[in-house]
């Protein structure tokens, strides 16, 4: 699932840029790139300037099956959160901009910076603090 999200989010990557971007080894990636695209779920793609290096593509059988399962984990943090009561889910959105950071973190492959305020400012305009709004949205308010 790891490789087809990563493939979704970076059409055309090598094998070697995935096992690099997931810290596996290159034989590793190789040897499940080669199991979905036997599955049907991942296309090699030629390089039109250099035909040993392949690109990883979703088939449309995997863009559907992804297509699915984000609807589907949406619905269900729907439902639990429309569960919550009101003071969790205010706790909730006031976690929103800490996770939106840390997941940037986690995607750029870095630490924060020591010593740095886990919450942003809301004055700053563009800050995940900002964004703080979308999560109301999301939970209904």
């Amino acid at each position: 699932m790891e490789i087809l999200r990563l493939v979704d989010r970076r059409p055309g990557l090598r094998v070697q840029d995935a096992a690099a971007e997931l810290r596996l080894a290159p034989n590793t990636v190789s040897t499940l790139v080669h199991r979905l695209v036997d599955a049907g779920l991942v296309r090699r793609v030629a390089d039109p300037d250099d035909g040993r290096v392949a690109h990883l593509r979703l088939s449309a059988a995997a863009e559907q099956r992804l297509r699915r399962w984000r609807d589907r984990r949406q619905e269900i943090l729907a439902a639990r959160l429309a569960d919550l009561d009101s003071a969790d889910r205010l706790v909730v959105e006031r976690a929103v901009p800490v996770l939106e950071r840390i997941a940037v973190w986690l995607e750029e492959g870095r630490s924060p910076e020591p010593g740095r305020a886990a919450v942003p400012s809301p004055s700053r305009p563009g800050s995940p603090a900002d964004r703080a709004s979308s999560a109301e949205v999301q939970l209904g308010r």
